[in-house]
């Protein structure tokens, strides 16, 4: 029997008051993860309902609570340090809530009429997601290694079950571009997160979204469409120089996430070229055979290692490296590209495990010439 089903049942009523105290808002938030954490495994279909009901109102206040304020001349207002240290807690306590609610496969009945349908736990989910994201501020997550876990653990759901339904709400509503974008950077920033497994999560979530849009264009789909586009250009080549500083910037990425770092680099370097390949089958049938095509393929994979690969080769190189080094930074980037017959833009598991290795060899050999 499920002695909380009554509490939950009344859709607490008085719910909207603990706005106003921020103690009793923090340990309803706590009471909600520690109940689902203990019995969702167990729990009937109605007492599952009412939990997320209760958890999606609970994000609601919190929304509301973190809700921007200015001062009388439209300046934002900054929080005070507890009040920032009080916004960190619940953030966390919010994520930890939706990493214990998406473990729950279930899709809701409309058993009340009264409410907004849930659907499946996934759109739960993500509604959550909707409502923590706006609040998190990419500045604000590097000290705070709790944060970053929760958060990048419910966006490793979200991309690895259910990244459809995530591109068809991004395409829906219109602030899915700053979504999309807000939950992008947030990632490409936890890539440099100070613990290794945080920083693995971070990359596997930009792998993921990465290899869900080249699926997308090589099957003919959109994807995240038109969210891609940005003021800097389209959002993922932006995140591909990003990660690029990442790897090969000042401090270079730690070895406890340098194989999942390989695969990331691969995909968003497949990203550029499979944009370029789909540029030449747009070209007119008539002034391509397919023999010509196949060249023009193959053109376009070394224009993309000449031109922005290699751009970012040559500016890490002459901009962090010595005169004396340079060529030999050179060299060593050239058989990250080359050794093991690994290929460019192929995301075979078995060649970007070849350029993991590729990439290990370089890490190595670039912190014995730096001795």
């Amino acid at each position: 029997m499920d002695r909380c089903l009554p509490l939950l049942q009344s859709r607490f009523a008085a719910v909207n008051v603990l706005i106003n105290f921020d103690d009793l808002l923090l340990s309803f938030f706590g009471l909600l993860r520690d109940y689902a954490e203990a019995q969702i495994s167990a729990l009937p279909a109605t007492s599952v309902e009412n939990l997320y009901r209760a958890s999606m109102t609970s994000l609601y206040l919190m929304r509301n609570r973190f809700r921007p304020r200015s001062d009388a001349n439209g300046e934002q207002l900054t929080l005070r340090n507890d009040e920032e240290t009080y916004k960190i807690d619940s953030l966390i306590i919010a994520l930890d809530l939706l990493n214990e609610l998406s473990t729950k496969d279930f899709i809701f009945s409309d058993t009340d009429s009264g409410s907004d349908p849930l659907g499946t736990v996934s759109e739960a989910v993500l509604a959550g997601l909707e409502i923590l994201v706006p609040l998190i501020r990419t500045d604000q997550m590097h000290p705070y290694t709790q944060l970053q876990e929760k958060y990048f653990s419910v966006l490793a759901f979200m991309m690895n079950s259910c990244p459809d339904l995530l591109a068809m709400r991004i395409s829906q509503a219109e602030e899915g571009k700053l979504f999309l974008r807000n939950i992008f950077l947030h990632c490409l920033s936890g890539c440099a997160a100070l613990e290794g497994y945080v920083a693995r999560l971070a990359i596997e979530v930009v792998h993921a979204m990465v290899k869900f849009q080249i699926d997308k264009q090589r099957n003919g789909g959109l994807g995240f469409g038109q969210a891609l586009a940005g003021p800097e250009g389209d959002m993922i080549s932006m995140g591909f120089t990003i990660f690029f500083d990442h790897i090969f910037g000042p401090s270079p990425l730690p070895s406890d996430r340098l194989d999942a770092a390989a695969s990331a680099l691969m995909m968003f370097i497949a990203y550029d070229i499979n944009r370029l390949s789909a540029f030449s089958e747009n070209l007119p049938l008539n002034c391509c055979t397919r023999i010509h095509r196949k060249a023009i393929d193959s053109l376009l994979v070394s224009y993309f290692l000449n031109c922005r690969f290699n751009g970012l080769v040559q500016d890490a190189v002459t901009t962090k490296q010595s005169p004396g080094q340079q060529q030999r930074f050179l060299d060593l980037f050239t058989r990250l590209v080359s050794n093991r017959g690994v290929r460019m833009g192929d995301i075979s598991r078995q060649n970007r495990s070849e350029f993991a290795k590729n990439l290990r060899e370089f890490m190595a050999d670039a912190r014995s010439s730096s001795l």
